[in-house]
């Protein structure tokens, strides 16, 4: 007995087998043309996405953070503005004492409450146009990493929340 009697016994059947395994090979083929390689390169298009939303991730970070310093420059010039402004009023306040006392000490209480008060707008100022850009440039970021544009109600809300963030 030859092994074609004995897998004829067993139920194998040569045409069958045959025509399944060339079934097989032109499912294959078919697959492999239609169904992965178009997966295989949708699946990279989407890895290189991903890079890029990673890349502008951290461009953006980075910009925030020189964001940051910059705002921490413009408060310390405040500062500084701020301390030659107080000098300035309490130097031309001794001057006016040597005057007349009780004017003079009005005088430089004004000077003073006054330049306290540039002093607040100064920084109100900055502290608003730093948010302006902070906001912009977290909105900008987002939108290149989400790659669509955010309606004026989302972006607000997105930027609220990435000031309070900012702010912990």
């Amino acid at each position: 007995m030859n092994i074609l009697e004995i897998l004829g016994k067993i139920g194998f059947d040569w045409p069958v087998a045959l025509a399944n395994l060339v079934n097989f090979l032109i499912i294959f083929v078919l697959l492999k043309y239609f169904v992965f390689k178009p997966l295989a390169r949708g699946i990279e298009a989407r890895r290189k996405e991903i890079d890029e939303g990673l890349d502008n991730a951290t461009s953006a970070r980075t910009a925030l953070q020189m964001a940051e310093q910059e705002k921490d420059g413009i408060v310390m010039d405040a500062k500084q503005q701020a301390n030659i402004i107080i000098a300035s009023a309490k130097q031309r306040g001794d001057e006016l004492l040597s005057g007349t006392e009780i004017t003079a000490r009005e005088r430089a209480e004004a000077l003073v409450k006054k330049a306290d008060k540039e002093i607040a707008r100064s920084k109100k100022r900055m502290e608003s146009e730093l948010r302006g850009q902070a906001v912009q440039l977290v909105v900008s970021s987002v939108e290149s990493i989400l790659n669509e544009e955010l309606t004026p109600r989302k972006s607000r809300e997105f930027a609220d929340r990435a000031l309070n963030m900012m702010r912990k």
